[in-house]
């Protein structure tokens, strides 16, 4: 099967002096198959919390976990650019994000997560990266595209927020819906990823779409992008 990273990368500015990686301890979630990695105590809750919330809002749309998942919080991710925030590696089922102490330093205009509290943000780019691995999971024998992937792990990021939390969001990236679902490709999330997730999100919430529409595109009866191909 073809394996995939899938990763947050956005403009932020990263200085790291003075937060030297420590000691990261493990503990694993009760009530869902997640371990949890993080160099902060109060990670740990918020870590199995979210996992355990955003496993039953994408149980709903017929997205489950198929095999054990770790989390990790980290200053920095390893191996990919300094901009990337949250990282699933799919090829061994880890998630990396960014710890709330990095986010909290950012400062770049066109940081899409720019108004969110740090511990918000946190949350919601691990929401971005649970979907994906739990998509994952769900389409191992028909994998989608990755235009797919990123629109269901906007679409349920950005639905999860608090009302606060999403109009701080579409404040900063804008509320223009797509014009059709040609919109939702590869080439648009690289130029512009902010409007890529709030059409994602705008386009899931309208009545006629939502689970249903999640649904046809994992079953593959809608095609958004170019459709990864198995070797």
């Amino acid at each position: 099967m073809h394996r995939v990273t899938f990763a947050i990368i956005f403009a932020m500015s990263l200085p790291l002096a003075g937060l030297a990686e420590t000691t990261h301890t493990s503990r694993t979630c009760p009530g869902i198959d997640v371990i949890a990695t993080a160099r902060r105590a109060d990670l740990f809750d918020l870590i199995c919390e979210t996992a355990i919330d955003q496993a039953a809002r994408l149980s709903a749309c017929g997205i489950f976990p198929a095999r054990p998942i770790k989390v990790t919080a980290v200053l920095k991710i390893e191996g990919l650019p300094a901009n990337c925030v949250g990282a699933f590696h799919c090829d061994r089922d880890e998630i990396l994000v960014v710890s709330p102490e990095t986010l909290a330093s950012r400062d770049a205009p066109d940081f899409i997560y720019k108004g969110l509290k740090p511990e918000a943000a946190f949350v919601s780019i691990l929401r971005h990266e649970l979907t994906h691995a739990l998509l994952e999971h769900t389409t191992q024998d028909r994998p989608i595209s990755s235009a797919a992937h990123e629109y269901i792990a906007f679409a349920f990021q950005i639905e999860a927020m608090t009302d606060d939390e999403r109009a701080i969001f579409l404040e900063t990236n804008g509320r223009r819906p797509a014009k059709s679902l040609e919109t939702f490709n590869m080439f648009i999330y690289g130029l512009v990823p902010g409007r890529f997730a709030s059409a994602s999100w705008l386009h899931y919430g309208a009545p006629e779409n939502g689970c249903r529409f999640v649904r046809s595109v994992i079953e593959g009866r809608v095609v958004l992008g170019t459709p990864i191909s198995s070797p």
